[in-house]
């Protein structure tokens, strides 16, 4: 998954992890990163699109998740 912070102009890979009970974004470096630092998460598919909303975080999903598969194919 791809997340963006609120002070960054740019993407950091990342993922979805639980941390004493909560689930939180870590980036590959092993950052955690609270909700309230996050502007939002782009996940890799549907079923972490509705965890990363149950923790709490914001996403922006590609069209090609609304749209299913090969439909972005020419």
């Amino acid at each position: 998954m791809l997340f963006k912070l609120s002070a960054s102009p740019s993407l950091q890979q990342g993922k979805l992890t639980t941390i004493a009970g909560h689930s939180l974004v870590v980036g590959l470096d092993g950052t955690v990163f609270a909700r309230d630092v996050v502007a939002f998460v782009i996940p890799d598919g549907e079923a972490q699109a509705a965890a990363i909303v149950a923790a709490g975080y914001r996403i922006h999903t590609p069209m090609s998740m609304h749209l299913g598969d090969g439909a972005t194919a020419l």
